[in-house]
């Protein structure tokens, strides 16, 4: 009975301070609106305000380091980027940085995992559809156009070697926007953790990655609803050491003829997917996250829900057209069964204890 009892107690000690750690730091939060053409989010527990926002202001410094590395768009002096590598296509490899060589090498991986459902060589396409949709007209591009640049799209036309990227097709180009910035907040909160805050909720647009403790309680994460008539979240999640990643029609879209047009392009059809008013997915990785959320958008449900299945550490909210909500062994139940647990063992310590008096 008393080795049984130490066992407990072993292992109601390590359950407590593992995931109950208690701090005197007070919680903080601050937002930048200028990086990664999103919306930069970090909650985290500090000493002080002030400490606090020097630790934010190093965060912003390393953010941007990934957003110009990640840049399709803009060139920067000294520094080779995607879109250094889209102007050489067809011309010669890129020497590049280690964190765009990671970057495109988790791409390739994921393409085959998601039957090329996210393809980041699909740029010539996206471009088209950017343009579109900056245009001032509010006219779709037509299919003819874009199945021309479909076939510029090989993901066997990216070249990568230790040190450089080459894309061999002149016409091909890489749009990383499936995956960047969920593969950026996971190396950012690695980052974060090892030299800003213990504990901390750090949020890239769609893109929540949590590690630590809120003062010894799960952190809770809100899923907007796609449903502009609702007036209330989804769900809100108790997680901790989780991502959370939501696609969804609402973030970026244009309307032509009073019809809604998203941003997530389905690579079967070359149109918006329309399948899911959003996805959210919940798993240890926020690349992998982002990657799948995004696989999944351009999937049918039965699909998606057979992908989640097989996917170990992986669970998913899906909203379909008609703002249906279908689950996939969503993130509380494991919380709900380890507190289950702790209390539990607490329990019968007390009463042992009592008996023992």
């Amino acid at each position: 009975m008393k080795k049984f009892v130490s066992i407990i107690i072993c292992i109601a000690l390590i359950l407590t301070l593992s995931s109950c750690t208690v701090t005197n730091n007070k919680k903080y939060s601050k937002t930048a609106f200028d990086l990664f053409d999103t919306v930069i989010t970090v909650t985290a527990y500090d000493e002080c305000q002030s400490a606090f926002d020097e630790h934010f202001n190093a965060f912003c410094e390393v953010v941007k380091e990934y957003d110009n590395l990640y840049d399709i768009y803009n060139t920067y002096d000294g520094l080779n980027n995607l879109k250094t590598i889209n102007d050489n296509a067809g011309i010669a490899p890129v020497e590049v940085d280690r964190r765009i060589i990671d970057l495109l090498n988790f791409g390739v991986e994921v393409y085959a995992k998601t039957d090329g459902r996210v393809n980041i060589c699909m740029g010539s396409v996206l471009s088209i559809w950017h343009e579109y949709r900056e245009a001032d007209e509010n006219t779709l591009p037509g299919f003819e156009e874009l199945n021309a640049a479909n076939a510029h799209c090989s993901i066997d036309s990216l070249k990568i070697t230790e040190s450089t990227v080459y894309l061999s097709d002149s016409y091909a180009s890489l749009d990383v926007g499936a995956i960047a910035k969920g593969y950026a907040a996971q190396k950012l909160a690695y980052y974060a953790e090892q030299n800003l805050w213990e504990s901390a909720v750090i949020s890239l647009g769609g893109n929540v990655v949590t590690y630590g403790t809120k003062n010894g309680e799960s952190w809770n994460i809100a899923i907007d609803n796609p449903n502009e008539n609702a007036d209330s979240y989804l769900h809100t999640l108790s997680v901790t050491d989780k991502s959370v990643v939501t696609s969804a029609d609402t973030q970026r879209y244009y309307t032509v003829d009073g019809k809604r047009y998203c941003h997530i392009i389905n690579p079967e059809t070359l149109y918006p997917s329309e399948y899911m008013h959003s996805v959210t997915v919940v798993c240890n990785d926020s690349a992998l996250a982002d990657a799948l959320s995004t696989a999944l958008f351009n999937m049918p449900l039965d699909e998606g829900k057979d992908m989640i299945e097989n996917t170990d550490g992986v669970e998913a909210l899906f909203v379909d057209m008609e703002y249906n909500e279908m689950l996939e062994d969503l993130a509380n139940d494991q919380h709900v069964i380890e507190k289950t647990l702790k209390k539990l063992i607490l329990l019968f310590l007390l009463q042992y204890l009592r008996l023992q008096g």
